[in-house]
């Protein structure tokens, strides 16, 4: 009956996230209040306002088409293909109107939608020059096409840091709980749970994946939980103190970066604040958080309600996660270590980041890329967020990158998608543990034995 229940929360969860995805994408790639997508497949240039051909005069610039393919026969001409939808013109003398310029009314043929046209009759970067040259959209075809590869390769080999980074740390966190595990065997379950979470979203996240098999394995499944969790807040931490440096570096002439700064800075704090509260005996038993925990740990009378039962049900896990949790009390050195390689860890994506951007023309300094990136990769990381963050990663990245003058729309699109499955290249990798059987169930169990 349960499942029942859980099933309509499941799809309405999915069809949320598939609709920010399509929502995020749409917004992003034609924002409902233009007239013309902001980026597109094929190189565009456009019509300048009034200009006239046959007879019919184009009130509104135009966005259209370049035609690689097709060669002018004048030399220094362009090649370009009408839009079929309806355009703001006057025929002749006519009234204005909107209208195909394959109705009646105006006249053109099919075929006539391809022309050949002058430089001059488009908006042009310098209308002054020996040879002036129309101002070119970029499309997603030329970036990918004419990208600086060797930056794209070192991009991506750059983002294999980060695996023996957190393998490391991951391990370095388990010692603690009297956990002994292998680092060739931590490496190898952060390439597992990577392969899962991306290739997998709806069966297991990468972490859970993580936990089942370290539990098997260690016969502790709060230990393993634990060990984790605090793996991922370590990670993020780095992440938000990468972004917050950078940002506060340059939040002298930059308002933004102050408003980034002043933001990060404050979660920072609040962060940091929790843990000394937590870890300190004295402010622990100050605000009553050991009276709480003594209080959730206290037998159940034999009279005990429903509601009692339950709720003792949900306290235990918590009362065991507090117990395993504060044993770093004595070891914050251990956890010191671990934010410190995370901060190591967290600074190789912007960098890739920024390696890729070049790749694709962008000019943006890499201090730009070291607050923006963190803060595209949170929100999309967020629980309601699409798998791979579709939608959400590219509409904070056009409203950091494009929206603010530092790249075009496909530039900032293409970046997203590098930032996006660069890494995916190196969660390939786990599947050769996954269709080897080292982490299967009888792998694990036996490992138990």
């Amino acid at each position: 009956m349960q499942e029942i229940l859980l099933k309509p929360k499941k799809l309405l969860l999915n069809f949320i996230k598939l609709a920010i995805a399509i929502v995020g994408l749409w917004v992003v790639i034609w924002p409902p209040w233009k007239d013309e997508p902001v980026m597109t497949w094929d190189d565009r240039v456009t019509l300048a306002a009034g200009t006239e051909i046959n007879s019919v005069r184009f009130l509104d610039p135009v966005n259209v088409k370049v035609r690689d393919e097709d060669q002018a026969l004048q030399p220094g001409n362009w090649v370009v293909r009408f839009p079929a939808r309806p355009l703001h013109v006057q025929v002749a003398e006519g009234p204005e109107r909107r209208v195909a310029l394959t109705d009646p009314a105006v006249g053109w043929r099919p075929e006539q939608l391809v022309r050949e046209l002058p430089p001059t009759r488009f908006d042009l970067v310098d209308a002054q020059a020996a040879v002036p040259e129309p101002k070119v959209q970029i499309g997603l075809k030329h970036l990918i096409v004419h990208s600086n590869k060797p930056l794209l390769a070192g991009a991506w080999i750059l983002l294999v840091i980060p695996f023996f980074i957190t393998a490391w740390r991951w391990r370095k966190l388990m010692e603690p709980q009297g956990i002994r595990m292998a680092f060739s065997k931590c490496l190898a379950l952060s390439f597992v749970g990577q392969f899962y979470s991306t290739f997998l979203p709806g069966i297991t996240g990468g972490d859970l994946v993580k936990i089942i098999y370290t539990a098997r394995i260690t016969g502790s499944k709060t230990k393993s939980t634990i060990t984790i969790l605090l793996d991922r807040v370590l990670g993020l931490m780095g992440l938000l103190a990468v972004a917050f440096v950078a940002a506060l570096t340059q939040a002298g002439a930059n308002a933004t970066m102050r408003n980034v700064a002043l933001l990060l800075g404050a979660v920072l704090a609040g962060v940091v604040l929790g843990a000394m509260v937590y870890f300190s005996r004295r402010l622990r038993t100050w605000v009553g958080l050991d009276r709480a925990a003594a209080s959730l740990a206290a037998p159940l009378p034999q009279d005990a309600s429903r509601l009692e039962r339950w709720r003792r049900k949900i306290a235990v896990p918590l009362v065991q996660a507090d117990e395993t949790l504060h044993l770093y009390r004595g070891h914050l050195g251990v956890l010191a270590a671990a934010f410190l390689v995370s901060v190591v860890t967290q600074v190789v994506l912007p960098v890739s980041a920024w390696m890729a951007g070049m790749a694709f023309g962008m000019q943006a300094g890499v201090g730009t890329y070291m607050v923006y990136v963190p803060l595209a990769i949170l929100a999309a990381s967020v629980p309601i967020s699409p798998p791979q963050g579709f939608g959400v990663m590219e509409w904070v990245l056009f409203h950091f990158f494009h929206n603010r003058g530092t790249a075009s729309a496909s530039q900032t699109f293409a970046l997203a998608q590098a930032i996006r499955f660069l890494p995916i290249l190196w969660n390939l990798l786990g599947a050769y543990w996954v269709v080897r059987g080292d982490y299967s169930r009888q792998g694990a169990t036996a490992a138990t034995a």
